[in-house]
C-alpha cells in the first residue's frame, strides 16, 4: 500500500548531515516509484543513526512493500520489515508511524500463515491499527488498512466463518461492509491522491450492489498519477472492474 510518505521531524533535534542527505535522497528516489534505491539510502541512514524514525518506518514500510511482491514465497525483506517495525515501537511507542510500519507488515505477511495463525495475527494486526489512530487519528494509511481488514471478515466464505467462530468467538462485530466503506471513505480524507485507496472503495461499493457510484471513483481514480511501483497492477485492475461494471 503505498501511502504515506508522511515525513517526521522528530523532537530529538536536527539530524546529522550524513543522514539528513541519506534521507534526502530516499526521499527523491521515493518519487521516482524507485522503492529499492530508496530502501537503500534508508538503510544507509540507519547506518548512521539506527534509532531516526523517519528511516526505520520508512524502511520497514518499503521492505515489507518490496518483500510481499513475492506471492509465492516470504522474502527476507519481510523479516527485516518486521524487526525495523519492532525497533521503531521500541525506540519510539508514541509515534504513530512506528506502529503502522508494524500493521503494515503483518497484513502483508497474512497471505503466507496457515488459516489458525492468520486469525489470531489478524487479532494482532486490529490491535497496531487501533494504536496508530490513537496516535494520529488523521492517519490515511492506518485507516485504510482498517477498511481492508472490516472488508476481509465481511466477504469471509462458509468455512473462512466456521473458522473464525472456532478460533475468534465469530466475526468481529465492527466487521461489515458499510464500516469498510467509512473507513475507506476516511482515508481518502486524508490521502486523496492513493489510487489503491480508491480501487478498494469501489470494490466495497460494488460489495454493497452500488455499482454506479463504484463506477463514477473509478472513473476519477483512474486518472491518477501512480504512488507505488504497485501502481501499474492497480490501474489495470481498475480498467478490468470499469469493463465488468460496463459490460
Amino acid at each position: 500500500m503505498p501511502i504515506l510518505w508522511l515525513l517526521l521531524s522528530l523532537a530529538g533535534g536536527p539530524c546529522p548531515p550524513e543522514v539528513s542527505a541519506s534521507l534526502a535522497q530516499a526521499s527523491m528516489l521515493r518519487d521516482k516509484l524507485d522503492e529499492a534505491g530508496a530502501l537503500a539510502k534508508y538503510r544507509e541512514a540507519l547506518l548512521e543513526d539506527s534509532t531516526n524514525l523517519e528511516a526505520l518506518w520508512n524502511a520497514s514500510y518499503l521492505a515489507t512493500i518490496l518483500g510481499a511482491r513475492d506471492s509465492l514465497h516470504r522474502s527476507p525483506l519481510m523479516d527485516l520489515g518486521r524487526h525495523l517495525a519492532e525497533k521503531a515501537i521500541q525506540q519510539w511507542p508514541d509515534q504513530a508511524e512506528s506502529h503502522f510500519a508494524l500493521a503494515v507488515n503483518i497484513a502483508m505477511g497474512l497471505k503466507h500463515l496457515p488459516v489458525r495463525q492468520k486469525m489470531a495475527s489478524s487479532h494482532a494486526l486490529r490491535e497496531e491499527i487501533r494504536r496508530t489512530l490513537e496516535l494520529n487519528p488523521r492517519h490515511g494509511g492506518a485507516w485504510f488498512l482498517l477498511g481492508r481488514w472490516q472488508y476481509a471478515y465481511a466477504t469471509l466464505g462458509t468455512f473462512e466463518k466456521m473458522t473464525a467462530k472456532l478460533f475468534l468467538g465469530g466475526i468481529p462485530q465492527e466487521a461489515t461492509l458499510a464500516n469498510a466503506e467509512s473507513s475507506f471513505r476516511k482515508a481518502l480524507q486524508w490521502n486523496p491522491d492513493e489510487p489503491l485507496f480508491h480501487l478498494d472503495l469501489a470494490r466495497t461499493l460494488v460489495a454493497e450492489g452500488r455499482k454506479d457510484e463504484a463506477r463514477k471513483v473509478l472513473a476519477v481514480a483512474i486518472h491518477l498519477p501512480p504512488r507505488s511501483g504497485d501502481d501499474p497492477r492497480n490501474f489495470a485492475k481498475m480498467r478490468e472492474l470499469l469493463k465488468r461494471l460496463e459490460g
